[in-house]
């Protein structure tokens, strides 16, 4: 979903491994493992922060209280603190390690996704 959402950044899967799992405690779990081409930019200023914020909410995204969370109708993006998006010489953000997901209705953060079949589609009204 991130290269969807962020095609000038995309991920590349590269395998799986185990890790230690904090919450299950002494539990292994599964983890994918990507790497991604280097961004040459820099991370975001306050003021910067305030303007991609803007930009953000004027897209239809809410920020929540919760760290770097933004939502939308459509997708929830989480990890999006400053130093996950970048600031190219050109005035472009770009996207480093960000964790977006459909954003069902069962969620509560007014999403109208739903998950089917291998498909996506819109939640009938």
């Amino acid at each position: 979903m991130h290269n969807y959402l962020f095609p000038d950044t995309p991920l590349e899967l590269v395998g799986f491994t185990g890790i230690y799992n904090t919450v299950a405690q002494n539990e292994a779990a599964f983890a994918s493992v990507f790497k991604q081409k280097y961004v040459k930019g820099h991370v975001l200023s306050y003021l910067e922060v305030d303007a991609f914020q803007n930009e953000l909410i004027h897209a239809g995204f809410t920020n929540w209280a919760a760290p770097a969370l933004y939502t939308g109708k459509d997708y929830i993006i989480k990890d999006m603190h400053v130093d996950n998006i970048m600031l190219t010489g050109q005035g472009n953000y770009r996207f480093i390690d960000t964790v977006p997901f459909l954003n069902t209705p069962a969620l509560g953060y007014g999403g109208t996704r739903a998950y089917g079949d291998g498909k996506v589609c819109k939640v009938p009204v």
